[in-house]
């Protein structure tokens, strides 16, 4: 089976995505799991970070490329791209990148 996993999904099918994980898991696994994001936040997310890697290597650009185009530690686009970490943003200073800059 070939899954876009850049593909949005609606809200329909994040709320239908999460009971189902929820019910596969259980509460023990999903208790463990960081609470910074939600279960339907951190759905939701992964289509934006798989865009990300599509893009960056559809250019022919490492991810040491893109973190000096945008100025960001290599670290934070690593986890922007991976859906890990803490903070996910991408800021130069505190202005967000224009997607020109990408």
């Amino acid at each position: 089976m070939n899954i876009d996993k850049t593909r949005i999904l609606s809200s329909a099918e994040v709320r239908a995505l999460t009971s189902r994980i929820r019910r596969l898991l259980g509460p023990e696994i999903l208790g463990a799991a960081s609470r910074r994001w939600s279960m339907a936040d951190r759905i939701r997310f992964a289509a934006v970070a798989a865009s990300c890697v599509q893009e960056r290597e559809r250019r022919g650009m490492t991810l040491k490329d893109a973190a000096g185009i945008l100025k960001v530690p290599q670290y934070r686009l690593r986890a922007v791209e991976t859906g890990a970490g803490r903070d996910r943003s991408l800021r130069h200073g505190s202005q967000k990148v224009p997607p020109e800059r990408v």
